[in-house]
């Protein structure tokens, strides 16, 4: 009983076998081989001509070749990080930060000093007087209570939160 199962196994092994041979010595009609994949056909590439660059040039851009429409999005990209993507985003416009001056102290009196910390690119404390110009900024005024500066685009006021008593 046995042998009969192994010799139609290896009878059945042989047909395929010679199938599989067979198939694979032929040529093909169109030229191409299958390739095994999901398409089933790998095309044999043409030889280059001289438009061939501008041909797919035209192709990549005229045909959206990324989308599966293979035509343009209905909505403009406009990416989150404020670069502008197309002609029609325009980004609104980013106001500079506000600096945050402290009034620590004022020392003195007449002619006053103030000890303000805040100022940009400025580590700490620093001592100012009526007129001292620091990067940007211009003190305008000092009194007993408050100080006055100057910005590009601001004008401020700082006042002391509790004076000594």
């Amino acid at each position: 009983m046995t042998g009969r199962w192994e010799t139609s196994c290896w009878l059945a092994a042989l047909l395929c076998s010679a199938f599989a041979i067979r198939r694979l010595a032929a040529p093909d009609p169109d030229g191409a081989r299958t390739s095994g994949g999901a398409s089933g056909v790998a095309q044999v590439p043409a030889p280059m001509r001289d438009d061939s660059l501008e041909t797919l040039e035209e192709t990549v851009t005229q045909g959206n070749l990324f989308r599966l429409a293979r035509r343009p999005a209905s909505a403009a990209f406009a990416p989150r990080d404020g670069r502008t993507a197309s002609p029609m985003y325009v980004p609104p416009p980013v106001a500079p930060p506000k600096a945050a001056l402290i009034l620590k102290a004022i020392i003195g009196g007449p002619p006053w000093q103030g000890v303000i910390e805040g100022f940009p690119g400025r580590e700490g404390s620093t001592m100012v007087r009526a007129g001292d110009k620091i990067d940007r900024y211009t003190v305008r005024s000092i009194t007993r209570d408050s100080l006055v500066i100057q910005a590009p685009d601001t004008t401020y006021r700082l006042t002391m939160k509790s004076q000594w008593q």
